[in-house]
């Protein structure tokens, strides 16, 4: 998955720097790259539960780290269960928002005649494993904090 990850943010990189570098020498950029690289994002929500499984996540801990385990599984447990509360709204509003897309049968422009409830959908499955991965993560963290 990371690896997937990783050239998603290639492939974007490289036409951000293609389309900027066609504008500026020739007057000519590449059609359609904005909804591209719109795209490419939304599909880097896929590694997001990745990264939470693996504990890769950003962390700031100068004064966690000086609090015994089970304080530190509390306070993990609160911010995790906080993070899945707001990642279970997310989720119930890119489903409301793909089928709405797709009711609609809504493109990304009048140049890019690509539907874009696929990539909700895309999203919608992202943040719905992050939720997976965070019910889990919480459940080990009140085990931790209940002693077991």
């Amino acid at each position: 998955m990371i690896y997937v990850e990783l050239v998603l943010v290639m492939i974007l990189m490289l036409l951000t720097v293609s389309d900027v570098f066609l504008r500026f020498a020739f007057n000519h950029p590449i059609k359609g790259t904005a909804e591209m690289a719109m795209f490419i994002m939304v599909s880097l929500v896929l590694g997001v539960a990745w990264c939470a499984l693996k504990d890769q996540h950003i962390k700031i801990d100068m004064v966690m780290i000086h609090f015994p385990k089970r304080v530190q599984a509390v306070v993990d447990a609160i911010t995790l269960f906080a993070g899945l509360v707001i990642s279970v709204i997310i989720t119930s509003r890119a489903f409301v928002e793909s089928s709405w897309e797709l009711r609609f049968n809504y493109t990304a422009s009048q140049v890019f005649l690509v539907p874009t409830f696929p990539f909700w959908w895309i999203y919608a499955l992202g943040w719905t494993m992050l939720c997976v991965v965070l019910v889990t993560l919480v459940a080990q963290k009140v085990m931790v904090a209940a002693g077991r």
